[in-house]
């Protein structure tokens, strides 16, 4: 997992040369690359052997670079939230393409880029939906899954009635799109290599509904059964998207956690209160970035025309944080490097 204080990207090695990558985690300001094509550049792995791309949703700490990797993985099937195959947000997203460059928003400028160079390339973009496996296959005695937890179909159906009703006013008044809220198109996925299993939480969260979010996943009948010893914990670790039925019918009990730091707005994730709630639950927790990325508090109107208009600069200027976990097929356990920024979290309770 890579992570910088503002973006995620998640690698996942399938055995037999097969790689899968989730996002692209923002690049530095001005930059329109993937750090995923930097990282597999660097262990000379042939871009070839990556099969699957997926963005899990349209934030721009996400999706930043993804028309970059999908340009440079020239053979991967590309993967997005079936609510973002809809014909409501195809038309945004031809809006975005029509439009002067930052009339609208950025994750969408970079879906729309997407859908375009695929377009010239002769590719299509695949959609995934709860209860979807993407792939599966045996090598020998070892089975092979990916399986899309979410989102569900009424999720979906919410989402595209939003994008339509999104239609008018962005024609009328040029502003950003907004991103459906809270979440609830995001891409979860499970994965299988044999004994190793593994949650990708992506940005889902808890919502009241039965329908829609992990309530969704905890009640579907059609998703995998095995339950997972590593966990890409949700949204950034917050509580929003966060709950013990989760880790109770999902994961192995003490599993490892594994998240990414969001260091901009008001309250950067993970707070300490999410720290303590999710080392509660973990055996291990581990952070790919930097604790608590935010810029200083505004007190006069110099430091907020200053905070202005070096937006991000701390966040750009911080290093990057990699978690990798590895597990033996023959072996029982994974094992877990850190590099760069990347950090191991313990509860401010002990």
């Amino acid at each position: 997992m890579i992570g910088r204080g503002y973006g995620e990207c998640v690698i996942v090695y399938l055995g037999w040369g097969d790689w899968l990558v989730v996002d692209s985690c923002t690049p530095h300001r001005g930059l329109r690359t993937s750090y995923a094509v930097d990282y597999l550049k660097s262990l000379e792995v042939d871009l070839a052997g990556v099969r699957w791309l997926l963005a899990s949703h349209w934030h721009d700490d996400h999706v930043a670079g993804f028309a970059h990797l999908a340009t440079e993985c020239e053979t991967a099937h590309v993967y997005m939230s079936e609510a973002l195959r809809s014909e409501e947000f195809v038309v945004l997203a031809k809006i975005e393409v029509d439009e002067p460059a930052g009339a609208l928003s950025s994750g969408v400028a970079e879906m729309s880029e997407l859908l375009e160079a695929l377009k010239l390339s002769g590719r299509k973009v695949r959609q995934a939906r709860a209860d979807q496996r993407l792939f599966s296959d045996d090598r020998g005695a070892v089975t092979r899954e990916i399986w899309a937890l979410s989102p569900s179909n009424a999720a979906s159906l919410l989402s595209k009635s939003s994008f339509a009703q999104d239609l008018l006013p962005v024609r009328a008044e040029r502003r950003r799109i907004p991103a459906p809220s809270p979440n609830e198109t995001s891409v979860a996925l499970h994965i299988r290599v044999g004994p190793a299993v593994c949650v990708l939480g992506a940005d889902l969260v808890w919502h009241d509904a039965e329908d829609r979010g992990w309530k969704a996943v905890l009640a579907s009948e059609g998703r995998p059964t095995e339950r997972a010893r590593l966990y890409k914990v949700a949204h950034h670790g917050s509580s929003n998207a966060d709950h013990e039925l989760i880790w109770a019918r999902l994961m192995k009990p003490q599993p490892i956690a594994v998240l990414a730091p969001y260091g901009s707005g008001k309250k950067p994730r993970p707070a300490l209160e999410d720290v303590d709630r999710i080392t509660g639950r973990a055996a291990a927790t581990y952070l790919a970035g930097p604790m608590n990325v935010n810029k200083p508090k505004a007190s006069s109107p110099v430091e907020k025309i200053r905070r202005k208009t070096t937006a991000n600069s701390v966040v750009s200027e911080r290093s990057l944080g990699h978690v990798r976990a590895r597990f033996d097929l023959h072996g029982s356990e994974w094992e877990v490097s850190l590099t760069g920024e990347a950090q191991q979290l313990h509860s401010s309770l002990t």
